[in-house]
């Protein structure tokens, strides 16, 4: 097997695969929500308990934290990210989707997939102050949004687009799902460790 990929500006980087490989690759397709968090016909089922619920958002509030304030840090070392597969694929717990299709197509985005999103789009992914935008939340039909960016000092603020919801969405999606197959096989870095490597801990 070629454990390369092709990256956005066509230049190739090298993947560690993972042993044993895992046997299933996750599909990412773009598909209406089967959860009834994004698509409500009828009651909402329950999928699990208050408690759960609460320590799952907690959980994420937590991970999205950690993402966000190093924004800055991981785009100012893209070069490196985008040369080592280990960096490019360290996972990102941030949970983008759309109202009726939910997280079809942002599933599993990682760092190297923002890396190329805010190098390769920047009239979608940053905006009109400037600020990265690092959480993809709106309706793909009225356009209304709910996207978040985040200034160098760290803070999160409520994007200004600069242009249409869609714009951004789709932008966000052809770079992610274009990584759907290489996501899980090839050995990756956690977040935290990403971050000690670029601020010379390790």
């Amino acid at each position: 097997m070629n454990d390369k990929i092709t990256l956005i500006d066509g230049s190739l980087l090298e993947c560690y695969p993972i042993v044993p490989e895992p046997e299933v690759t996750e599909s990412d397709d773009f598909s209406l929500d089967t959860t009834g968090q994004y698509l409500q016909v009828g009651r909402k089922p329950h999928l699990a308990t208050d408690k759960e619920l609460e320590e799952r958002r907690r959980q994420e509030r937590i991970d999205a934290k950690l993402f966000y304030e190093h924004a800055y840090l991981f785009l100012d070392n893209a070069e490196r990210i985008l040369s080592d597969s280990r960096l490019f694929f360290a996972p990102v717990h941030v949970v983008n989707g759309l109202a009726y299709t939910g997280t079809s197509g942002f599933q599993h985005p990682t760092l190297g997939i923002y890396i190329e999103w805010w190098l390769h789009h920047k009239d979608a992914s940053i905006d009109a102050n400037g600020r990265l935008i690092w959480f993809i939340s709106g309706s793909p039909l009225s356009g209304n949004n709910a996207c978040s960016a985040v200034d160098r000092n760290g803070k999160t603020h409520r994007a200004e687009l600069n242009g249409q919801f869609v714009s951004v969405w789709r932008s966000f999606v052809e770079v992610n799902t274009r990584y759907t197959e290489a996501k899980g096989r090839y050995v990756a870095y956690g977040l935290q460790e990403v971050i000690d490597i670029l601020e010379k801990r390790s």
